[in-house]
């Protein structure tokens, strides 16, 4: 016999006690189970509201600050800036930070998009310094802004971890802005129609501080050159989503007889194209069999 469950309130946002829970067929074990797993999510909840409710005030003060530093036309751009970078930046990245602080991270990251030609990834990596940057760190900050691409924050990390250098705290953000010869005139809102836009992304880390200047350089040279490639590879993505549909359709046609499941082939590649694989580059090659081994070499397509 089933043991049968009945959730007498079913508002799970509201105050339930276990006497809510009414079980029929004996299995207690079961319902403190229920009970527990009910528990845990009200409590993932209740602290996810707890930390969008502190980002919120924390972003509150930003704006005010900026208001306050700020009376002139650039208070309204780097409040757009603000906003677009915040919306999804973990809260409980923003909680320890003086507001002081965060007015000047925001200002630097502000600047720092200003001007970008959309070419090669820009990298700035430093130890903010509040004499210099009008904020201050106990880690380095590390600031990429490239075209907005797949693969942008995971190269990055991966590099980062490939050094061993501890991250602890990421962010990025995608933007639509619009420019005038590299220049930014404005940041453009996420439903904004008609308007021809560069899309970029804006990657934000702090590291493990790094005091010596030539640590900074590498790193930078590094990102920039790891991120080159990943424009390569997207850059040549389609063409060999376009090569492994080719195959498919020249075996599902019958133009390879000698392939001895070609309905299975075909399913295979159209498989690899459908989202289930990163393309990173492909080469041809010829198979001859013969009364030995089969001799392969590199095919000329």
């Amino acid at each position: 016999q089933k043991t049968a469950y009945e959730i007498r309130n079913c508002d799970w946002s509201s105050d339930v006690c276990s006497s809510d829970l009414e079980l029929s067929g004996g299995n207690a074990d079961v319902g403190r189970a229920l009970w527990l797993v009910y528990s845990v999510v009200t409590c993932r909840r209740s602290n996810a509201m707890h930390w969008e409710e502190q980002k919120q005030k924390i972003l509150g003060q930003l704006l005010r600050e900026i208001d306050n530093r700020l009376n002139d036309s650039r208070a309204g751009g780097l409040q757009s800036f603000a906003e677009q970078f915040y919306r999804s930046f973990p809260a409980e990245d923003l909680q320890d930070r003086l507001v002081s602080d965060l007015f000047g991270m925001t200002f630097g990251n502000w600047e720092f998009l200003a001007d970008y030609d959309g070419g090669r990834a820009k990298v700035r990596v430093f130890n903010p310094d509040f004499e210099k940057h009008g904020w201050q760190s106990k880690h380095t900050a590390v600031v990429v802004l490239c075209p907005n691409m797949p693969f942008c924050m995971d190269s990055v990390r991966g590099e980062l971890n490939r050094r061993n250098i501890a991250v602890h705290s990421l962010h990025s953000e995608n933007f639509r802005v619009l420019r005038v010869d590299g220049r930014l005139e404005r940041m453009l809102q996420l439903d904004e129609q008609g308007v021809d836009f560069s899309a970029e992304s804006l990657l934000y880390l702090e590291i493990t501080r790094h005091s010596d200047p030539e640590d900074h350089r590498d790193i930078s040279e590094a990102l920039i050159e790891v991120l080159r490639e990943v424009a390569v590879v997207i850059e040549g993505f389609q063409a060999m989503c376009e090569q492994a549909l080719a195959v498919a359709d020249r075996v599902g046609s019958g133009l390879d007889h000698g392939e001895q499941n070609p309905g299975e082939v075909e399913a295979f590649c159209r498989w690899l194209v459908d989202g289930h694989l990163t393309f990173l580059g492909y080469e041809c090659f010829s198979v001859h069999y013969g009364a030995g081994e089969p001799e392969i070499g590199r095919a000329h397509v």
